[in-house]
């Protein structure tokens, strides 16, 4: 959850609420408003095909980010032990 998850769960619980809340008898109504919106607006689909495509590259660019920070940060702590332990330091992968 401290890795960025946590807002889309949030997305997820409002949109489970907001159906749940919706009385039976309106959600057919209320997809069927979406799905005439989509019909009218054609190229709306490519523009949030752009929007989610952009949002994943950032997304992706940002978690990878922070797992290189993470294993860097675990290799310079097992190259800090080791040198403890054995008192000189040791040759290194990079």
């Amino acid at each position: 959850m401290q890795k960025g998850q946590l807002p889309m769960l949030g997305v997820m619980l409002l949109l489970a609420i907001l159906f749940w809340r919706l009385p039976a008898d309106e959600i057919p109504v209320f997809f069927d408003k979406v799905l005439s919106y989509l019909q009218n607006f054609a190229n709306f689909g490519w523009i949030l095909f752009g929007i989610s495509l952009i949002a994943s590259y950032v997304w992706i660019k940002w978690q990878r980010r922070i797992h290189t920070r993470e294993v860097q940060r675990m290799a310079d702590e097992k190259r800090r032990l080791q040198q403890e332990l054995d008192g000189r330091l040791p040759p290194t992968s990079n």
